[in-house]
């Protein structure tokens, strides 16, 4: 008996460290830029893209896991509550523009934080401006915003932090679609 209840326990850990094993690489990190190219995909299949889950984060919730599953929520969440409402088919321009701000602020975000804590920067944080935007792109493991194969619905989880509002610039795009 004493030896089923072992076994029972070490399947469930073996099971647990598996499930966050495979939360923590299924999910896309840095987030590509969003661009003419990827807006589709971003405002279409926001909710099919992996989240990290805000209880049982791997590595127990600590430093870059943490800050990478606040770039995730921020990000898809800003997508999802300013840039992709509404007829964002219509103006296409508009929700690029939107997106592409929200996405800037969310990689200045996640620089900031790092800069304030005794941990080694990214690498893309070590610069400014164009080149880390550049850096942060060129890192992106699903630049297109493409869903997973597998049925997935990702929570919509409200973002830590600033709130983000679009700029007045994107408001007064052409209404042209791309």
């Amino acid at each position: 008996m004493a030896l089923m209840g072992t076994l029972r326990c070490l399947v469930a850990v073996m099971m647990f460290v598996c499930a966050a094993s495979a939360q923590q690489t299924r999910v896309s990190f840095p987030p590509g830029r969003p661009t003419s190219e990827n807006i589709r995909n971003i405002c279409l299949h926001g909710n099919a893209r992996p989240r990290y889950p805000l209880t049982d984060l791997p590595n127990g919730g600590h430093g870059t896991v943490r800050r990478e599953a606040d770039v995730i929520h921020r990000t898809e969440a800003w997508y999802s509550q300013q840039c992709c409402q509404g007829d964002w088919e219509k103006n296409t321009r508009k929700a690029v523009c939107c997106a592409l701000h929200a996405w800037k602020k969310t990689m200045d975000i996640l620089c900031e934080e790092e800069s304030m804590i005794k941990t080694q920067q990214r690498s893309c944080c070590q610069v400014q401006g164009k080149e880390r935007r550049d850096c942060f792109a060129g890192k992106a493991p699903n630049p297109s915003y493409l869903p997973p194969s597998s049925p997935y619905t990702g929570p919509n989880v409200l973002p830590q932090g600033p709130a983000f509002v679009p700029p007045g610039t994107c408001s007064t795009m052409l209404q042209q679609k791309n």
